[in-house]
């Protein structure tokens, strides 16, 4: 209860202080984020590629297992990292309402995106548990990080289980 009484203390320029600071955060956070999520990609869809290639050299198809493990892994990770882009996206958003209530063209207001605009509809509902509630469910099914993976692990799952059953190709 202290603490509570000790924030409530505290004069608006200080809270005003760490409103910005936390804003320069977000910002900061939402740039890290997406080079993140490019790295992976970068990453990921390599050892994806590189392990096509050493299926396709040794002929075993259970590398095609392991490459569409690889993109599983990249999915998971991604579909992650979207969530947490959206909660910055969120606060982002909340904190250019507080400073810049009249202009509907502050960064985050215009920045493409699929998660960008969901997060805007999210912000735009009245009722605080039904905000919350819906950045819970922000979705996760963007095409560059799901639906595209989705179907190559699809075909590559599909391709290992052709050559191993049809052209007797050993696993490993």
């Amino acid at each position: 209860m202290a603490q509570l009484n000790a924030v409530e203390d505290q004069p608006a320029e200080e809270i005003d202080e760490y409103h910005k600071m936390e804003f320069r955060e977000v910002f900061e956070r939402i740039g890290s984020l997406q080079d993140l999520r490019v790295q992976l990609g970068t990453f990921f869809g390599t050892a994806n590629l590189t392990a096509l290639g050493v299926a396709l050299a040794v002929q075993k198809a259970g590398v095609f297992f392991v490459s569409a493990a690889i993109l599983v892994l990249f999915t998971i990770m991604d579909r992650r990292a979207r969530k947490f882009l959206a909660a910055y996206y969120y606060r982002g958003l909340q904190l250019q309402k507080r400073y810049a209530p009249d202009d509907r063209e502050t960064s985050l207001r215009i920045h493409p995106g699929g998660i960008a605009s969901e997060v805007r509809e999210i912000s735009e509902l009245q009722d605080s548990e039904v905000r919350l509630a819906a950045l819970n469910r922000v979705s996760a099914f963007a095409l560059i990080g799901f639906w595209i993976p989705l179907s190559v692990i699809t075909l590559e799952v599909i391709a290992g289980l052709v050559l191993w059953l049809v052209f007797n190709w050993p696993l490993f």
